[in-house]
């Protein structure tokens, strides 16, 4: 990593191609994130190369180590992405995935539980997809209630869908009644 981020105030070195395998590699070979000890080490890189990397395909990869190599004190700093509006919308739905990858390795969601409901009304269509997806991977009680309030809100057909793909994966007694008087919203 030292000869593609030379330092934090300097751009990446190397083909585009090449950073996107390095970052690959970085994540295959640590599927189950890194040693304590190397964790500081690990995490600033990945924060440094985050500052200085332009391009979105290397960005997603970058963001895809981050969700397989670092662990609950990386949140906040995913975090402070995904509730930027101002950020690209790539930047936040990548963090917004590597964040629920952390917590499912954690199990300690409490970060990204929180957040839920609010990116669930979220502007960008593709947030609210992308909370869909998290909220239907990981494995929390409320996660049915969420999603029946939403579906009862969402006005995407496809998100509709989706929506009601994740309920099926949660079958419940409280789903039934919501399900029978929905309405969806027009095409």
């Amino acid at each position: 990593l030292d000869g593609v981020y030379p330092a934090a105030s300097e751009g990446p070195v190397g083909a585009e191609n090449v950073r996107i395998a390095l970052w690959a590699s970085l994540s295959f070979l640590a599927p189950n994130g890194v040693s304590a000890e190397d964790q500081a080490a690990v995490e600033l890189r990945l924060r440094q190369a985050l500052e200085v990397e332009s391009e979105q395909d290397v960005r997603g990869h970058i963001y895809s180590a981050i969700g397989t190599l670092t662990g609950e004190s990386f949140l906040p700093v995913l975090e402070s992405i995904v509730l930027n509006a101002g950020a690209a919308t790539a930047d936040r739905t990548e963090a917004l995935i590597a964040m629920t990858a952390i917590s499912q390795r954690v199990q300690k969601p409490a970060s990204l539980s929180a957040l839920l409901p609010t990116l669930l009304a979220d502007a960008q269509v593709q947030i609210r997809r992308q909370a869909i997806e998290s909220l239907s991977l990981l494995a929390q009680p409320e996660a049915t209630t969420l999603l029946m309030q939403r579906l009862a809100l969402e006005t995407e057909v496809f998100l509709q869908k989706r929506i009601l793909t994740g309920l099926t994966s949660k079958p419940s007694a409280e789903i039934l009644e919501p399900l029978l008087t929905f309405r969806p919203a027009e095409a």
